[in-house]
């Protein structure tokens, strides 16, 4: 699947990257959004892109992004092109506003990572019909799971810098 990461922080955006490239998907990364009428992101380089409805089949989208516009807005306008998104932010208040405007989902974004991880939160489940729900159960199996931790924190050490 052609998934849209957007992310600013570059540790998490590579871990994730990572993982859902070994998944087999292709990712494209944007670390901001410049305008939402059109939609035009900017890419991890700093180049801009205007998004096309049928580019991507998901998207991972972040709260608070560089530059003013923030994911709230930018899920909502995703939700418009018919881009099936989930809400990846450290802030509860943003997963919740992002769910609030069309977001699947919202989840702090080092269990979402842990949930890739596990293979609980997958782009095939984000762009499905189906309802789901990622229940205090699940998340709590991946919080306890000290090996899925350790290998999730490994990887977010890795590109650090």
């Amino acid at each position: 699947m052609k998934v849209l990461l957007i992310e600013d922080a570059a540790c998490m955006y590579r871990a994730f990257e990572t993982l859902l490239q070994e998944s087999g998907h292709e990712v494209h990364v944007c670390v901001g959004c410049q305008s939402l009428e059109p939609l035009v992101l900017t890419a991890s380089d700093g180049s801009a892109n205007a998004l096309a409805s049928h580019s991507f089949d998901v998207a991972l989208c972040d709260g608070q992004l560089i530059g003013s516009i923030e994911g709230p807005a930018i899920v909502e306008q995703l939700t418009r092109l018919g881009i099936p998104s989930f809400g990846i932010s450290t802030q509860d208040s943003f997963n919740q506003a992002m769910q609030k405007l069309g977001a699947k989902g919202g989840q702090n974004k080092a269990i979402a990572l842990l949930l890739v991880m596990a293979g609980v939160l997958t782009p095939e489940l984000i762009a499905s019909d189906a309802e789901f729900n990622l229940g205090a159960d699940v998340v709590d199996d991946c919080l306890k799971n000290k090996e899925l931790r350790s290998k999730a924190d490994a990887l977010i050490m890795r590109f650090l810098s």
